[in-house]
């Protein structure tokens, strides 16, 4: 096969993926539309497929002949391909920060994006194509490095205020972040290049990416404002906090109250309680109760609840041979069987499974 048979079939194959790529936003887009407001999250998400119908539309233009090859076009583009990154920066604040990032900030990051595509497209400067370019890659620096600092705060609120955390994590963040990364890499190589089969395989990796974020997306519980996550204390906070007040048992003990709490009430099987919940029952409020925790016993309180989950899930590894891990791992208090695993492995240093194996053969 000569090389304009091959450069053929890569152009077929490359339409070919433009065309699973649209076909894919579209059925995404459906099926978001009668849940986009649910949440802020799926909203932007919704929106986002929408503009990239459009912007996957506007590319068609390199199926016809005469239009394919024009630089100009070319450029003009790629510039409407940079608007993408300060939209999908603000899709990534909004998961972190949901109640922050709203329509007008998303449209200030974005301003700068559209006056760069339009200058360009009327006057052909050079020059504006070059700024567009060093804007959107400062957008995506800043914008990227703020997301992954804030998300790890979000987790950390996370963990010290609620004992179960399935789908509230923003873990999925950090590692979409790291993608973009990839694809922004990608994409600059790929637009420098005259192949379509770098371009094929530059459309089935974005495919992968955005089912990806969908799934995540969708999945994702927002629990939670901004203002938690900074430590931002409102006057509706105040009036709550003062309204319980921290009271320590008739002994002034307040560790024994706890260990009470935990070893007879068991608190730790219930999956879902929260840091407020312990604080109504110890009659403390959530504060001190989480400062308790963090600098007293130096873990957070999803760890310490955990704890006590992981070795009752030992004691009943062995004493429940016909139980199944899963059963086990709900018995324990946690609520689903990846978490179980996860937090076994992380204090045990091996799977549930292992330990029932290796201490069955002791």
């Amino acid at each position: 096969m000569d090389s304009t048979h091959l450069l053929h079939l890569g152009e077929n194959i490359v339409s070919m993926m433009r065309g699973a790529m649209m076909m894919l936003f579209v059925v995404l887009s459906v099926l978001l539309y009668p849940r986009r407001r649910e949440n802020s999250i799926l909203n932007f998400l919704f929106w986002l497929l929408v503009v990239m119908i459009v912007l996957l539309t506007v590319s068609l233009g390199f199926m016809i002949e005469g239009v394919k090859d024009n630089e100009r076009f070319n450029d003009f583009v790629g510039l409407l391909d940079m608007c993408l990154i300060p939209l999908i920066a603000g899709f990534l604040m909004t998961i972190v920060m949901p109640d922050y990032f709203n329509s007008r900030r998303i449209l200030i990051l974005l301003v700068p994006s559209l006056a760069f595509l339009l200058g360009y497209g009327f006057t052909q400067y050079d020059i504006l194509y070059t700024i567009g370019f060093i804007y959107t890659a400062v957008i995506a620096l800043v914008a990227f490095l703020l997301v992954i600092v804030i998300s790890i705060r979000y987790d950390k609120y996370l963990k010290n205020n609620y004992s179960n955390i399935d789908n509230k994590t923003v873990g999925w963040v950090r590692k979409v972040i790291l993608v973009f990364a990839a694809w922004y890499t990608a994409w600059s190589f790929v637009i420098s290049q005259d192949n379509p089969y770098w371009d094929s395989l530059y459309y089935l990796f974005m495919i992968g990416v955005w089912v990806y974020i969908y799934i995540c997306s969708t999945r994702h519980i927002v629990t939670f404002h901004t203002d938690d996550i900074f430590d931002i204390v409102t006057l509706e906070t105040l009036e709550t906090l003062d309204r319980v007040p921290v009271v320590e048992d008739e002994r002034g003990d307040f560790k024994t109250k706890l260990e009470l709490c935990m070893d007879t009430d068991r608190v730790w099987l219930n999956p879902v309680i929260t840091l407020q919940d312990m604080a109504l029952i110890l009659n403390t409020n959530r504060t001190y109760l989480s400062e308790y925790f963090n600098r007293s016993l130096g873990v957070t309180f999803y760890d310490y609840l955990n704890g006590y989950r992981i070795t009752y899930a030992c004691e009943l590894l062995l004493s429940e041979p016909n139980l199944s891990v899963l059963l086990i791992g709900e018995k324990s208090g946690f609520k689903s069987l990846s978490t179980f695993r996860r937090a076994f492995e992380k204090q045990m240093n091996m799977t549930p499974s292992k330990y029932r194996q290796m201490n069955k053969e002791m």
